[in-house]
């Protein structure tokens, strides 16, 4: 057996410690494998780096989520990290539409997913989009004011969730996994620097998966005019290094697997 840490910010530095068990310092030395994690941020400040140098250093290698993260772990230990991708896209297209569940919406929609208050940018945009396809706005998971003025909210399964990306015209969000989720599934999408309500910044690892598929035109900064042509998108591009990245994250993975299994 193996102990695997990663996927999602379990790395992070926005807390008051740094927990040991999210490095798997409670097992063996031998037998512990960190699938991309993530930092969230592109920088550690100075209170954690010694005690995230030793963590770091419990690993006989380390994957990341993160181009950023990929360099942090370069300057604290010299080592040279893998960057693989987010457990959700280990799978293609089809797996998610086979496992998704029907939420039956039949009418086209614009769908809103922000994890934080949407900035004045992205309502502009939205405001944009909806007059341009002239269909409706569906959001979740939180009810913002300037969101309830624009649609309607929905509540849905976590597989729900995947039918609804699915079937939108076009997606908005401020969230790394509705990124990942619109990139998979080929579905327009808009993303927006989150407004975060502490000091550190989080876009990262937006940036990085923007980077991978050559998708960087998607991030919508305060200096981006809209344009309807930013509504269609040729995933084909994308597809193809996705694949390639999917493989090299799936080839990682089972030789950490296979080396845990050799020396048991």
């Amino acid at each position: 057996y193996a102990f695997v840490c990663g996927s999602d910010q379990i790395w992070g530095v926005t807390g008051p410690y740094i927990p040991s068990t999210h490095f798997l310092r409670f097992a063996p030395r031998s037998k512990r494998i960190a699938y991309a994690p993530s930092f969230g941020v592109s920088y550690i400040p100075k209170r954690f780096k010694r005690v995230i140098t030793k963590y770091l250093n419990g690993f006989d290698n380390i994957s990341i989520r993160e181009q950023e993260g990929g360099k942090i772990i370069q300057d604290l230990t010299g080592k040279q990290a893998f960057v693989a991708l987010d457990p959700t896209l280990l799978v293609d297209k089809n797996f998610w539409i086979q496992k998704a569940d029907k939420n039956n919406i039949n009418k086209p929609y614009i769908l809103c997913y922000f994890l934080n208050e949407p900035s004045i940018k992205a309502i502009e945009f939205i405001k944009e989009v909806k007059k341009e396809l002239d269909i409706d706005i569906l959001y979740l998971p939180y009810s913002y004011f300037n969101l309830k003025e624009l649609g309607q909210q929905i509540d849905v399964t976590p597989f729900g969730f995947v039918d609804l990306v699915n079937n939108a015209s076009a997606m908005f969000t401020d969230s790394f996994h509705g990124v990942a989720f619109a990139i998979n599934l080929n579905i327009s999408f808009f993303v927006f620097e989150r407004q975060y309500g502490h000091a550190f910044n989080q876009s990262s690892r937006i940036s990085s998966i923007l980077n991978i598929t050559h998708l960087q035109d998607r991030w919508i900064d305060d200096n981006k005019i809209f344009d309807k042509n930013l509504l269609k998108i040729d995933f084909s591009s994308a597809n193809d290094l996705l694949a390639i990245e999917r493989e090299k994250s799936k080839k990682f993975l089972f030789g950490e697997l296979e080396a845990v299994k050799e020396k048991l």
